[in-house]
């Protein structure tokens, strides 16, 4: 299955579990004391500065979190992108910071900083195929979380990534609690 079917599916699985909710009879979710949660998440990342790579790459992740009752956690996460002959790996693992808004009913604002490491491949380049590299580096971004029914959570978020270059990555996907 190429790249693009798999990430076209994706997408197509998170809107499935979306619109098979039951949003209409939702009933607002508390936050628990303690808890672990669990993400998939689509999107694009877009390189600049990036050696050899130089095109959106389009790619899914996944996300395991801990976070105490005021919002704070740690967060492992992993991306894998790909497009044409380019792939792309990250792993990252971050400090979070979750916060409800003040009057609105279960939507928080998430911000996070952490560290990466980069597995990836550059495109052929007039017949030259580039090895696999590998690269470290620090992210930091922001989002939103939305509860839609106790126990399914909308996340969007992005990051700016810094090293190699820099790149912004850009996520939308579920996350639920284990």
């Amino acid at each position: 299955m190429t790249g693009k079917n798999f990430y076209s599916l994706y997408i197509l699985a998170i809107w499935v579990v979306l619109l098979s909710s039951d949003i209409a009879n939702a009933q607002p979710e508390q936050k628990t004391d303690s808890y672990w949660r669990a993400g998939l998440y689509a999107g694009p990342f877009l390189p600049s500065n990036f050696s050899g790579m130089d095109e959106i790459l389009k790619g899914f992740g996944g996300s395991f979190c801990g976070r105490d009752p005021k919002g704070f956690g740690f967060e492992a996460a992993f991306f894998r992108a790909s497009e044409d002959a380019a792939v792309l790996n990250v792993g990252m693992g971050r400090i979070l910071l979750e916060l409800p808004i003040p009057k609105v009913n279960d939507v928080y604002v998430l911000t996070f900083v952490g560290i990466q490491a980069l597995y990836y491949r550059r495109p052929p380049d007039d017949g030259v195929n580039y090895p696999y590299a590998q690269s470290g580096g620090i992210h930091a971004g922001g989002g939103v979380v939305v509860s839609l029914r106790p126990g399914l959570d909308v996340r969007s978020q992005f990051s700016i990534h810094n090293g190699p270059g820099r790149s912004l990555l850009v996520e939308v996907g579920v996350e639920v609690p284990l």
